[in-house]
């Protein structure tokens, strides 16, 4: 049975387009690790990054299908790299086009479930020091602005630094949700064809674990904003 997945380049290509765009100059650098992951910093939107991704794809895709089928090259590209571009999680965007059989396949998912994990683990990471930073920063600032020696300037940038990060926190939860539900997928086909998938449902369950950190650190971060007075707080979803 041949097994279906994407080529990896355009995907690669089109990350590192996200990530050139992603910038923060007032980041921290946990913090903008972790907005260049989910793809929410400074003037990036989804919106833009599957313009950016589709551009992008499209160019290499007419290039590496070569002289004669350009038109069709760039098709392909387009799609691959509007999908890249978008922001889904590393094992999702990988998924694979074909493959001699189903152990190549099963390398190949462990491989990209390898990547997943080292990715939304260093998320994790990210996430616990940005989500620190801002309970700290909060509580200082609501204490300076009961005794009045902290403006509604500086409580509301912090508000607002605290909004962009709750998000990207947000984003990178439903990012790894989506990998579960593909790893998920390629082990109830793989099993389909009596392939061995205890390696890949561990790899899935060290993935939910790193998911639940992430709604973990969501929470906290959600719970340190409703301290802030009503009119330093934005609704969160």
């Amino acid at each position: 049975m041949a097994w279906h997945c994407r080529p990896v380049v355009l995907v690669i290509a089109a990350s590192l387009a996200v990530s050139g765009c992603a910038s923060d100059p007032g980041a921290t650098p946990a913090q903008a690790r972790l907005r260049q992951q989910a793809g929410a910093g400074t003037g990036w939107t989804t919106a833009a990054g599957c313009a950016a991704g589709t551009f992008l794809g499209a160019g290499l895709g007419a290039l590496l299908a070569g002289q004669h089928d350009r038109g069709k090259g760039a098709l392909w590209g387009g799609s691959l790299g509007a999908a890249a571009g978008c922001a889904s999680g590393y094992y999702v965007a990988s998924t694979n086009d074909r493959y001699a059989s189903e152990q190549d396949a099963l390398r190949a998912r462990i491989d990209a479930a390898d990547e997943e994990i080292a990715r939304t683990r260093q998320s994790v990471a990210d996430a616990d020091r940005v989500v620190a930073e801002h309970q700290a920063a909060i509580d200082r600032l609501d204490r300076q602005y009961k005794a009045g020696t902290a403006t509604s300037q500086a409580y509301a940038q912090q508000a607002k630094s605290a909004q962009a990060d709750a998000g990207a926190i947000k984003t990178l939860i439903q990012q790894t949700q989506q990998s579960v539900s593909a790893m998920q997928q390629d082990i109830d086909r793989l099993r389909a064809e009596n392939v061995d998938t205890m390696s890949l449902q561990n790899q899935r369950t060290a993935l939910q674990q790193q998911e639940a950190a992430l709604q973990e650190q969501y929470n906290e971060l959600v719970a340190a904003m409703a301290k802030m007075p009503p009119e330093m707080r934005k609704p969160v979803a």
